[in-house]
């Protein structure tokens, strides 16, 4: 969906609650910068959009590529596969590419 699109559905959406409740002042809030102040929000924020967060802590699971190779994943990164390089590569988009 274009930022139009999303735009106009969030100004519908706005338009419709103002008309079923009492007209109240709209104000428009940044996150990062609000967040940004808040020094364990931010520590939060960082560590939620971290590599390690997102994809270092999943559980152990298979990996089967189109040739029929499993590639064993914990903790997000290669912990068994028959090609012997990638043993230890963290798991991303890049290395799926190169399989």
């Amino acid at each position: 969906a274009s930022d139009a699109s999303v735009d106009a559905l969030a100004a519908c959406v706005a338009a419709a609650w103002r008309e079923g409740f009492e007209a109240v002042e709209e104000t428009q809030v940044d996150v990062e910068e609000v967040t940004k102040s808040v020094e364990n929000v931010r520590k939060a924020m960082d560590e939620l959009k971290d590599w390690e967060w997102i994809y270092g802590r999943t559980p152990v699971f298979d990996f089967v590529t189109s040739d029929v190779e499993m590639i064993k994943i914990k903790n997000g990164r290669v912990s068994e596969a028959r090609d012997q390089s990638i043993i230890g590569e963290r798991f991303t988009q890049e290395l799926l590419a190169r399989l």
